[in-house]
């Protein structure tokens, strides 16, 4: 596994809007110890996990750092055979971390393993929507809030000196604009609060009621995504899309609201 010629004033503000928004690779890992890295090369996979576990619990724990014990987490899972497990913590740190590559092969490469179909196929329809997720909502939002202020510096600069410069710079804002709402929109769908992964590899039967016993209502497939609506200690209640919400056991799926690992 993976340890994991612009021209004119528009094409600046454009330049200058992606840079705002780009995200900084953080120096030192924040709560991550030695030993916990010791004992992943020392194959102690248990143990690494066990510590990563233990670094998550940290108040502040800031999101990318959050996203890489994810990732970790993953490669832990991953070399314990675990690759249902490791593909939810890789689906965790990709909502947290979007851009990352190295997670996005080990996510491929456990889906793959687990018999599920890709994250992103390749085709128009997914990389698109990759496109429109590679921003975290405070990332799109900061773009939206950039696109704002430069449209409104691009329409004075015209008003006020006109020219074909300032012309461009305004359909340059407008672009940047309608770009960061598509990220807007994308990243919280990605970022939807209570979302799970089933990661049983039987998947999860849904109950009328939180027992056993209760009416079967269906099956979710391995590596289907639904939204938690309700919880008890050892089931919750799911809903995939439009259908009536119902129980299944809580073992049976991964929670990837990053409040909730």
């Amino acid at each position: 596994m993976k340890n994991i010629g612009l021209q004119g004033v528009g094409g600046l503000l454009v330049l200058l809007a992606l840079l705002s928004v780009s995200s900084a690779t953080p120096a030192a890992p924040f709560g991550q110890s030695d030993e916990a890295a010791t004992a992943y090369r020392a194959g102690d996979y248990s143990r690494a996990a066990e510590l990563w576990s233990s670094a998550l619990e940290a108040d502040g724990l800031p999101a990318a750092e959050r996203a890489r014990l994810y990732h970790n987490q993953g490669n832990a899972a991953w070399r314990r055979g675990r690759v249902a497990e490791a593909a939810g913590w890789y689906s965790a740190s990709l909502r947290l971390r979007p851009r990352s590559a190295d997670t996005w092969a080990n996510l491929e490469l456990a889906r793959a393993s687990a018999g599920w179909d890709p994250q992103d196929s390749g085709d128009l329809r997914d990389t698109l929507g990759r496109v429109c997720t590679s921003l975290t909502a405070s990332e799109a939002d900061g773009a939206a809030l950039l696109g704002l202020v430069l449209l409104a510096l691009a329409l004075l600069g015209e008003a006020l000196r006109g020219g074909v410069g300032w012309r461009r710079a305004s359909y340059a804002a407008v672009l940047l604009l309608a770009m960061s709402s598509a990220w807007a929109y994308g990243s919280r769908l990605r970022e939807v609060p209570g979302e799970c992964l089933v990661t049983s590899d039987d998947g999860a039967s849904l109950r009328s009621e939180p027992r056993r016993e209760a009416i079967s209502l269906g099956r979710l497939d391995p590596g289907t995504r639904a939204v938690i609506v309700d919880e008890l200690p050892n089931w919750v209640r799911l809903r995939v899309d439009d259908a009536p919400a119902s129980w299944v056991e809580r073992a049976k799926i991964f929670h990837l609201d990053s409040s909730s690992q």
